[in-house]
């Protein structure tokens, strides 16, 4: 018996949804898309009948139905979540747009508050969804204050008439689910069994739609005054965390990873670093088609993305990383992370040239944070000009290349640098030369040195297939002066410093950000190919090592951006 009904359409994801820890009736509706309550009551007792599900009601006046499993039915947790590997391993092939759900996302992860560690106040969560349709961008956690917690529900006649109770027996309190949504303040939804928690009344799940009545006329005013009663006493409750007078706020995404840190303007980013507002990551998103149309077109004529830089360098891109005090736009590290992961998922050599100027102006940051204050000057020129800086660190490392010799007042500098990607529109060289100190021997000089200046020549020699379009061009310098001033660290050659564990977990994120851009929208092309040979097990054994190695750089990369992510390693 319970053998057969497990075969059935709906069984494998109703016992998911009770392995899942939901036990109410409501709660596996809205866990379950599209299933009727005629459909769910019937599985229910079906499974109670089979020895799967043991039913109960509790005492007291709520009367509320509890479903639990049974031994036989705990047995089937390893078969459930085998179908799920299953599935993620070989079912799974593109996650559309219109596959992703914010609701049963929300729901989802309500099961998992820690309710224990929640401030004694009331507690008001919002979580964006920037990128979705507007009725279901924004939604908020309700989590009630101990006091409240475990409280009686109140009987109430609903439209559904005295009998309501009788005609939902597994109803979470005896009330249809648009008589609960309303009181838990969801004004018109149209889908208020999945937005009304019945988690013992702590945290109800509300959307941003329980202000508006669609059924109201436009004009009505008794509405108007329900709604601005609502709006007025949700936003009176206490929120959680530092922002006082309105809810904490989650901002979450359906498409690429957001950083969590900053909010996300509203408008075109024109004015950004003007109103305090500027975001790296929505203006890289408005940009982003442009540079993915014209990228095949630069790889195959040899030609470096000049049109992309100029595009940066409008909407200040190159300075988004200055700290807003030396007029910069204040971008956070993991913002700079997200921002070349943005890039790279459109075009991949412009994210790859913009990283080594990233990551250099990220590493002068750190100077600067930890009181190095020469460096100010060159921050603040960034801010004020958008000078591009371009690294030599690919031809350098340890040892370092080139020579300096010591004249009047500095260094007059020679050598020959590859890899010195963004050079054809690049400023400002960062670079190293060695010199023979006659006291302490072989010593490597970190300095900057103008591209433009008299002695320095780009030799445009970058072909390289699949990275054209980089414009990682050798770069000579033959004499050029450098101040004494001007250079910033002095270590010993071919020994590792302590310069190199300040910078490599500040880096290495940001140059494995934009390849796991360009990883990540790899990833449909091969999808697409692979489909061809859906069939196949050596593809569908490919497939499933690409996704694995691809979930584990992500999350590798995570945890490297965490490291850095306030400058303080």
């Amino acid at each position: 018996m319970a053998a057969e009904l497990l075969a059935e359409r709906w069984m494998p994801v109703v016992a998911r949804e009770l392995l899942a820890g939901s036990r109410h009736f409501n709660d596996l509706r809205r866990g379950i898309l599209l299933i009727s309550p005629a459909t769910l009551s019937q599985r229910l007792r079906e499974l109670v009948d089979a020895g799967v599900l043991d039913r109960t009601r509790a005492e007291g006046r709520s009367g509320r139905v509890e479903y639990c499993l049974t031994e036989a039915g705990e047995k089937l947790r390893p078969i459930i979540r085998s179908f799920g590997v299953w599935g993620e391993r070989w079912a799974r092939h593109e996650i559309r747009r219109e596959d992703v759900d914010p609701h049963l996302l929300i729901w989802a992860m309500h099961r998992h508050l820690h309710l224990k560690v929640v401030p004694a106040d009331r507690v008001v969560l919002q979580f964006e969804f920037p990128d979705v349709e507007i009725k279901s961008r924004r939604f908020w956690y309700i989590i009630d204050p101990p006091r409240a917690r475990g409280r009686v529900p109140q009987k109430s006649r609903s439209r559904g008439g005295p009998d309501a109770r009788d005609e939902h027996p597994d109803d979470d309190d005896g009330l249809p689910g648009s008589a609960r949504a309303r009181r838990c303040g969801s004004l018109g939804s149209d889908r208020p069994r999945r937005l009304a928690s019945s988690r013992e009344d702590v945290c109800r799940l509300v959307p941003e739609r329980r202000f508006r009545r669609r059924s109201a006329p436009c004009g009505s005013s008794a509405n108007g005054a329900r709604a601005a009663n609502h709006e007025k006493r949700f936003a009176a409750r206490p929120p959680l965390g530092p922002a006082a007078g309105r809810p904490t706020e989650i901002h979450l995404s359906t498409g690429p990873p957001l950083n969590p840190h900053r909010r996300y303007c509203d408008g075109d980013g024109q004015d950004d670093l003007q109103a305090g507002r500027f975001d790296a990551i929505a203006v890289v998103r408005e940009l982003g088609p442009t540079p993915a149309q014209r990228a095949a077109a630069h790889d195959a004529d040899d030609t470096f993305v000049a049109d992309s830089y100029a595009d940066f360098k409008k909407r200040k891109l190159f300075s988004a990383g200055v700290p807003a005090e030396l007029g910069g736009g204040g971008a956070t590290f993991p913002e700079l992370c997200a921002m070349l992961q943005e890039i790279g998922r459109c075009c991949g050599s412009s994210a790859l040239a913009l990283s080594r100027h990233t990551h250099t102006l990220a590493t002068t940051l750190w100077f600067w944070k930890h009181g190095t204050t020469a460096v100010e000057p060159l921050l603040r020129r960034i801010a004020a000009e958008e000078l591009i800086l371009v690294s030599s660190g690919g031809s350098d490392w340890l040892d370092g290349c080139g020579k300096a010799e010591r004249v009047d007042g500095g260094f007059r500098v020679s050598g020959r640098k590859s890899f010195a990607s963004g050079s054809p529109s690049g400023q400002l060289l960062l670079t190293t030369a060695v010199y023979v100190d006659p006291a302490a021997g072989a010593t490597v000089l970190h300095l900057p040195v103008p591209l433009d200046a008299p002695g320095v020549r780009i030799h445009h020699n970058w072909r390289t297939l699949g990275m054209r379009a980089t414009g990682s061009n050798d770069v000579t310098i033959e004499g050029v002066f450098v101040p004494e001033g001007a250079v910033g660290v002095r270590r010993p050659k071919g020994e590792w410093n302590q310069f190199f564990d300040v910078i490599s977990p500040l880096v290495q994120p940001l140059i494995m950000s934009e390849y796991m851009g360009v990883a990540e929208s790899a990833r449909p092309l091969a999808l697409a190919q692979a489909a061809k040979k859906r069939d196949d097990p050596i593809t569908q054994g490919l497939v499933g090592e690409m996704d694995t190695h691809l979930a584990a750089a992500q999350i590798a990369l995570r945890e490297m951006v965490a490291l850095g992510s306030d400058y303080d390693c």
